[in-house]
């Protein structure tokens, strides 16, 4: 298939990875690729959030995690314009709201 992401070794264990859609799972059967897909329905359930958190902010925190890693704090600015997100090696900080200026 396609539409798994890229890796530089596949996984020998069955089970459910990420794709190139963030929000988006596909099975390994432990030898393939199946067509099988699963939706991410919150991906944060285990990181503590403080904020609103936008679909376009998820999607790009999403696309910094690697492999099943998510972040353990997620912080949104009241206006929407930046998210600040801390993982247990790197922190970043995501602007995806209106820019501002002086």
């Amino acid at each position: 298939m396609s539409n798994h992401s890229p890796q530089a070794l596949l996984p020998t264990s069955a089970g459910f990875y990420p794709t190139d859609d963030p929000t988006q799972l596909r099975y390994w059967d432990g030898k393939q690729w199946t067509k099988r897909t699963a939706r991410l329905a919150n991906p944060w359930a285990n990181t503590k959030v403080i904020g609103n958190l936008s679909r376009k902010a998820s999607d790009s925190i999403l696309n910094k995690c690697n492999g099943n890693e998510r972040p353990w704090f997620i912080l949104t600015s009241s206006g929407g314009a930046g998210t600040l997100v801390a993982f247990d090696d790197r922190c970043y900080i995501i602007k995806t709201g209106v820019k501002s200026g002086r």
